[in-house]
């Protein structure tokens, strides 16, 4: 059984994608904008559940005296204070020169290691993209849209970044929008809307989920990446995860409250599947806390980290559903 998940499992390379100091740096980049939004505009507090608004939730942990909480009613995790404006975080020059330098790095690593993976699992449950309209919301350089085009889709992006966007917008010859998912009118109906590692950072996630239903064509299909809260690492790393990173990550999903959220936004989910860096993140945690006790998870990570994809337990999760 062992070698069989192992013959599926894809390798990410550690080393562009957790470099030296990465768990240390990373952090660092919290804790300041912990300040920004401390010396700016300040936090608002959320006293029921982004979700299903429910006001009963259990205290799940604390980072930055941030508090972590639980619904009661839908599992959804979400911080009880949230900043009062984004311009705070995603204004901030440092945040953005670092966005920038993270789409422009290893383009074509990304692009070939998880821009085909995502065309090739939308390929697998739906079939042919020739000829079906893409919109990726949040798409930063586009490396998912350009495999997507090359398997013969038509694609338009939308990205706030003006920046990345005209980047992108100029390399690839497409369309990028300017605005966010909520303020986008237009008569075009999409086939497929793509929305990867974005609605954690939303505070009203189920409204982006209906605005995106808004957009899509009858039996249309959204494809969401997202961190998965009841996974293997954040179970270990707690509030030492890179995933748990108050003022950005506002709420953070399971699977149960993530089908939640679809079914209200009116999706049926038809894929799910996790897929993590779970054992290159502790790894990188211990390595910070100045540890060598880590020989056993180097020399194991690969099928470590099969076997927990495998499980449904990864640290990332992925969902395809389709429009109701």
């Amino acid at each position: 059984m062992l070698s069989k998940v192992l013959k599926q499992h894809r390798s990410v390379d550690a080393a562009k994608m957790r470099p030296p100091n990465f768990y240390s740096e990373v952090h660092k980049k919290w804790a300041a904008m912990v300040e920004n939004v401390n010396n700016g505009s300040g936090w608002k507090q959320v006293t029921s559940c982004p979700a299903c608004q429910c006001e009963k939730a259990t205290y799940e942990l604390t980072k930055f005296d941030i508090e972590l909480v639980t619904c009661s009613e839908c599992n959804l995790r979400y911080h009880t204070r949230i900043p009062a404006n984004n311009n705070d975080i995603y204004g901030d020059p440092v945040y953005i020169k670092g966005s920038q330098g993270v789409w422009a790095n290893d383009y074509e690593y990304r692009k070939e290691r998880f821009g085909r993976e995502r065309v090739g699992i939308l390929s697998g449950v739906i079939g042919s993209l020739k000829g079906l309209s893409i919109l990726d919301v949040g798409c930063g350089s586009g490396y998912f849209l350009e495999c997507a085009e090359e398997e013969g889709a038509i694609c338009s992006g939308l990205e706030i970044s003006s920046d990345i966007r005209e980047w992108t917008s100029q390399r690839l010859g497409i369309e990028i929008f300017d605005r966010s998912l909520e303020e986008l009118e237009s008569d075009t109906r999409y086939d497929i809307i793509t929305i990867f590692d974005l609605i954690e950072h939303v505070e009203k996630p189920v409204e982006l989920l209906l605005n995106a239903n808004r957009l899509l064509k009858k039996n249309g299909h959204i494809f969401i990446y997202t961190p998965n809260f009841d996974s293997f690492s954040i179970r270990v790393m707690r509030e030492r995860s890179n995933l748990i990173c108050p003022p950005s990550h506002v709420v953070l999903f399971d699977r149960m409250s993530m089908e939640y959220a679809l079914d209200k936004a009116g999706f049926r989910p038809v894929f799910f599947a996790t897929c993590g860096m779970d054992i290159a993140d502790i790894i990188s945690m211990i390595e910070d806390a100045g540890s060598t006790d880590d020989t056993f998870l180097v020399t194991w990570k690969e099928e470590l980290q099969a076997m927990i994809d495998h499980a449904e337990c990864a640290n990332s999760m992925r969902f395809i559903a389709q429009k109701v």
